[in-house]
């Protein structure tokens, strides 16, 4: 694998292109699930051009920066000219004191030309057999920008990680649950690593397929650095993941993890965002919870009181012309005047290795300019539960219900895994009912035919 290299750097290469980014969106996402979220108009698919370009402002429906944008994109790659999709810039400093802290990171598609050489390069690093890390043709590049290189840790061990799903299938990916509510890796599983060790003063390629465990996945891949803190990444799957996210570590004491994300998605293989939540929140109750229509192996049952329930919501910023019509859904549909209305829906849930489809309601209210919307759903089995899939009943109102569309599809895309164990708990958010209170799990009603205690009986005679 060999020592660190460390290219020539030039410095003004350097300065960095700061994509504004919400303060509130990514302390709630750290764990959110990067699965590139598709923007789209009302009934189809947006384009490019109809989309703005992402700005603090618009953090949603709007067309990430794209190579053109960062000064990163002039460093010659070993792999060949990138063209690139996507860019984005990170703060400097919301990293761990220790900790390598990401700039930026783009990712592109890059023509390795002439194969051979880049092969029998001193700068390669590769797993697996070399024809197949680096194939001749075309393959995904990722590459990190970060604020000093791999070997300039205070620990013993840092490590670059690029996460995506190959598969597609969320059911095979690390969760988030009440055991491990930050894992950085929740919502993935295929991990491309690249570790030093300062016992060794080496770097290594490693290569993770999480159903099976860390660092025992054998999907051969390559690396190279660019610059002495710019690592290139290049992987060569058959197909690419909806989107990535990469993670860095460092051990030691004031060590830790960076992420990056934009709001709660990672970056999109077409460089385009849907709706991106202002908060996310769940929360699984351990009291029983009687789900009103469950389908479970083709068998219909209703009124069943599953052991446990999960709670989760989400708020989505909303249009001013479809906040009008949703406003008015909503009123018709208020009938206790609590400001809030139940639309019919459709849920599958895959509960340890199990599809379960109930029939809830998809809660919704309004604030200011944005909707709070909220499910909760019966667990009838303890282990991993993945939100499959959310269809909705019409409203009668062609712009309500194609929003509701992509926003239950934002939902369901972004919630995280969650485990149901004996010990119930947080699941994601940094506080269930703080961004949407009605969130909060209910308080359980006294029995009122209880035998009153001792001291109050005596103090009634």
């Amino acid at each position: 694998m060999g020592r660190l290299r460390r290219p020539a750097l030039d410095s003004a290469a350097m300065s960095r292109v700061i994509l504004p980014a919400r303060n509130r969106v990514r302390p709630l996402f750290g764990l959110a699930l990067s699965l590139g979220l598709l923007a789209g108009a009302f009934g189809g698919p947006a384009s490019a051009l109809d989309l703005p370009a992402c700005s603090d402002d618009r953090p949603y429906d709007c067309v990430l920066p794209d190579w053109s944008e960062a000064v990163q994109r002039d460093i010659p790659s070993l792999f060949g000219e990138i063209e690139g999709i996507v860019w984005v810039d990170d703060a400097h400093g919301d990293a761990p004191d220790a900790g390598l802290d990401i700039l930026g990171i783009g990712l592109g598609r890059v023509d390795v030309d002439d194969a051979k050489a880049v092969r029998k390069s001193d700068d390669l690093l590769k797993l697996g057999k070399v024809k197949k890390a680096v194939p001749a043709g075309s393959a995904w590049l990722i590459r990190v920008v970060l604020d000093r290189s791999a070997d300039d840790v205070e620990g013993d061990h840092s490590s670059v990680h690029v996460a995506t799903d190959l598969d597609r299938s969320r059911s095979n990916n690390a969760p988030s649950g009440v055991a491990d509510p930050d894992n950085p890796f929740a919502g993935y599983g295929d991990i491309y690593s690249l570790t030093w060790a300062s016992t060794t003063d080496k770097t290594r390629l490693l290569q993770s397929d999480l159903a099976k465990g860390w660092y025992k996945g054998k999907a051969p891949f390559a690396a190279s650095w660019a610059a002495p803190n710019v690592l290139d990444v290049l992987i060569a799957p058959k197909r690419f993941g909806a989107g990535l996210s990469v993670i860095t570590h460092a051990a030691g004491a004031d060590g830790g993890y960076d992420r990056v994300s934009v709001g709660p998605t990672a970056i999109p293989v077409d460089g385009q965002l849907g709706l991106v939540p202002t908060c996310l929140e769940g929360s699984i109750s351990g009291e029983p919870f009687v789900v009103r229509r469950l389908v479970e192996n083709g068998q219909v049952l209703r009124d069943v009181e599953a052991p446990a329930s999960w709670r989760g919501g989400m708020t989505l910023p909303v249009e001013p012309g479809v906040r009008d019509a949703l406003e008015t859904v909503i009123a018709a549909a208020d009938e206790d005047g609590d400001g809030r209305a139940g639309i019919a829906a459709n849920v599958n849930l895959f509960e340890d290795g199990v599809v379960i489809r109930q029939r809830p309601d998809l809660e919704i209210a309004l604030e200011g300019d944005e909707a709070g919307l909220a499910l909760e759903l019966g667990l009838t089995h303890r282990g991993y539960n993945v939100l499959r899939d959310i269809q909705l009943e019409s409203t009668g109102d062609a712009a309500v219900d194609a929003w509701l569309e992509r926003a239950s599809d934002t939902m369901r895309e972004i919630m995280p895994p969650f485990r149901s164990t004996k010990k119930a708990g947080l699941v994601a958010g940094e506080g269930i009912g703080s961004c949407i209170p009605w969130l909060v799990p209910p308080e359980p009603v006294p029995d009122a035919t209880a035998e009153p205690a001792a001291d109050d009986a005596a103090a009634s005679a």
